[in-house]
């Protein structure tokens, strides 16, 4: 008997579906928003304190709400109108990020208030995130999914390539607080285009908080952590992934002002480059792991990120500004490939390592698990600042890199895993 063959579709099925495609146009300005913010708000906050410790500060600020609110997010969407919420968050990040650029031009910023829009801003995205994917499946179909998420994430990089390209140059041309302007417009163009989507939506329910049945799927989550050792190793390594990449994000403003005496615009290079690295990463690490074992290719990416922490110093000895971005550029596709490549290596493991039934659970617990590493190391990391440089403090996470290597490779658990 002959197999009936399922219907397949391409790229350009996708055309007809004009709700999801207002989707992808929205989300690239919002892509474009987030990437252009990167650069200019660190570059804000570098200007204003001058201060490494500052940087690191809102840096750990920025990643808080996600821990704090995300698994709750997701359960509370559910119950409501996610289009209103998607629309009410994209305008209010549009909002705030433009009251910031406006005190920044009239130099009415302080700390204070960046800690405070920075924790506004990240608290909304944490239920915009769930919202936004909780609204797929009512604008495209499931056996479309493949090519839709395909083509939503191409066009994402892309337009992440574009923002990272021009942020710096925005700086230059029309100051710090006018690319902060042009970031809010790129979010508030994302929520009007988002109010025009049109589908069929279920009658919105009384949202009621079950706090019972939250705290018993949360403890039977964490019970199933427990019987699996593995997780927990998994866990531990996504950890220290984050904490040793952490000093490349927080101190980066600082480090290109004082290490290379450059402008924003190599933070522009370096964020164009690392988005090319983390491409080519994706790309090259199924064919690699056909000729090498997991195991060697982690070990052997601490050897590198040691490598890349310790050009980064070498970097700021090198003559000429034309030498200084040809070398930023070169590091930053190593820190994209090396990014890319363990974050491939712990997703694969962690998916492998748990059963069906508990993916949703498990994956919150690690997500939140290995996020908490992020505040901590960075407000850690502003701690040290005042006693070292950039340079010291880039010296010493090479070394860590180093050392992480030289435990790996004799680690049994590794071997298991």
């Amino acid at each position: 008997m002959e197999k009936k063959k399922s219907k397949g579709y391409s790229y350009k099925d996708l055309f007809t579906e004009k709700q999801f495609l207002k989707s992808v146009i929205a989300n690239t300005f919002g892509r474009l928003g987030d990437s252009i913010d990167s650069i200019a708000y660190a570059w804000m906050v570098y200007q204003i304190t001058g201060s490494k410790t500052w940087l690191a500060i809102i840096w750990g600020v920025n990643t808080l709400p996600s821990i704090l609110f995300q698994p709750f997010a997701g359960a509370l969407i559910e119950n409501l109108n996610q289009k209103r919420v998607i629309v009410f968050c994209d305008f209010s990040r549009g909002l705030i990020v433009f009251i910031t650029g406006m005190l920044m031009l009239f130099n009415k910023i302080t700390p204070i208030y960046l800690v405070a829009f920075t924790f506004i801003n990240s608290t909304l995205e944490s239920f915009r995130m769930p919202a936004g994917n909780a609204i797929l499946p009512k604008i495209l179909s499931k056996d479309k999914y493949p090519h839709g998420i395909a083509l939503k994430s191409t066009i994402s990089r892309f337009a992440e390539l574009i923002g990272f390209g021009v942020a710096g140059f925005l700086i230059g041309a029309i100051g710090t607080g006018g690319a902060i302007i042009v970031d809010s417009v790129t979010f508030i163009l994302c929520s009007i285009i988002m109010s025009t989507i049109k589908f069929k939506e279920v009658k919105e329910k009384k949202v009621i908080l079950n706090v019972k049945n939250y705290f018993l799927n949360l403890k039977d989550g964490f019970a199933y952590f427990k019987t699996k050792d593995i997780l927990f190793t998994i866990c531990i390594f996504g950890c220290i992934i984050n904490v040793i990449i952490l000093p490349t994000n927080t101190l980066q403003a600082a480090y290109v002002s004082e290490s290379l005496n450059l402008g924003a615009q190599a933070i522009s290079v370096a964020g164009v480059c690392m988005t090319v690295g983390m491409f080519l990463g994706t790309v090259i690490y199924p064919s690699i792991s056909k000729y090498m074992s997991r195991r060697k290719i982690f070990n052997m990416s601490w050897i590198f990120m040691g490598l890349f922490y310790f050009s980064l110093v070498g970097m700021s000895y090198v003559s000429g500004d034309i030498a200084k971005y040809l070398f930023y550029g070169m590091t930053s596709v190593l820190l994209g490939l090396l990014a890319a490549t363990l974050n491939m290596i712990t997703t694969v493991l962690f998916m492998s390592s748990v059963d069906d039934d508990y993916i949703g659970r498990a994956g919150g617990i690690f997500n939140s698990l290995v996020s908490s590493s992020m505040p901590l190391a960075s407000f850690g990391i502003a701690a040290i600042t005042p006693f070292f440089s950039v340079n010291q403090i880039y010296s010493i996470f090479g070394i860590l890199a180093i050392v992480i290597y030289l435990l790996c490779i004799k680690l049994k658990v590794l071997k298991n895993l």
